[in-house]
């Protein structure tokens, strides 16, 4: 069986329990249907008629840090073991939550002009300070907004795989920076042990330019290298390149400055223990 703290990829579908309409139920319809909300597995989003661009990869889960998967799903892979399958079903408590009264905000309609969200519509989903909510009703100048997990409330069925155990450190490494930034992030940045033993982490600039964040991704990452790899010390490089170009996947154009020369870097070491 898979143990606290390890790394693993996991092949998964998620279903969520939906209650029939009023509709539904006048026409005999009383039992519950499966609606799939996340996958994997080509052939289930196929079955389903799920979106096909919307099948992920195998989930990248730490096991026992809550960030990285349901309660219930931790649980469920504590008992399996590589190559394993198995279907779970999981009580609200145990997946997205209880629905929350408290999440139900009345925001008056000129907060919702000024950041640019205006006109909205019942129904409708909104990205507002960071949260996102469903608009229940707009009138009065004033906007309901559900900020409810939009599956809360609701029991949920997993179909769960653990693809592997992820032993190399490297790839370990590679796999939270996928977590917490993207793919091409993690493909982007070199990753070296020094004569010292210290991880140095070769970051394009580019990528701080991106996203201002950064800086506060980057020490959430060497907490986590800290805490499951034991690393006292990480290095990171930002690497300034006048004529490389970028990754397509980064999604950044190709820029050229008028200097020439070779490529530039400072460093920053996140040190996690006091020398």
């Amino acid at each position: 069986m898979v143990k606290e703290g390890e790394f693993v990829l996991v092949r998964m579908t998620g279903w969520a329990y939906e209650e029939p309409t009023v509709l539904e139920v006048q026409q005999g319809k009383k039992e519950p249907k499966l609606i799939m909300i996340e996958t994997t597995e080509k052939e289930h989003a196929k079955k389903d008629d799920f979106p096909e661009d919307k099948v992920g990869s195998p989930k990248f889960i730490i096991i026992g840090e809550k960030e990285f998967a349901l309660e219930g799903v931790h649980e469920a892979l504590r008992e399996m073991e590589v190559e394993e399958e198995k279907e779970v079903d999981l009580t609200p408590e145990k997946a997205f939550g209880l629905r929350d009264k408290g999440k139900i905000e009345t925001i008056p309609s000129k907060k919702l002009r000024e950041q640019g969200q205006w006109p909205v519509q019942r129904g409708q989903w909104i990205q507002l300070e960071g949260r996102i909510g469903k608009i229940l009703s707009v009138g009065g100048g004033r906007v309901n907004i559900d900020f409810n997990h939009p599956h809360a409330g609701k029991k949920v069925k997993y179909w769960l795989k653990i693809e592997k155990v992820i032993e190399d450190e490297t790839e370990k490494i590679q796999s939270l920076l996928g977590h917490y930034v993207n793919e091409a992030f993690a493909k982007d940045v070199v990753i070296e042990k020094n004569e010292n033993g210290i991880i140095e982490l070769k970051i394009p600039d580019f990528y701080f330019y991106q996203s201002a964040q950064m800086i506060l991704i980057l020490n959430i990452i060497a907490n986590r290298l800290n805490k499951h790899l034991g690393k006292e010390k990480i290095r990171y490089i930002i690497e300034y390149s006048f004529t490389k170009p970028v990754t397509e996947e980064s999604g950044i154009k190709e820029e050229e400055s008028e200097k020439s020369g070779s490529d530039e870097s400072s460093e920053k070491e996140v040190s996690n223990k006091d020398d």
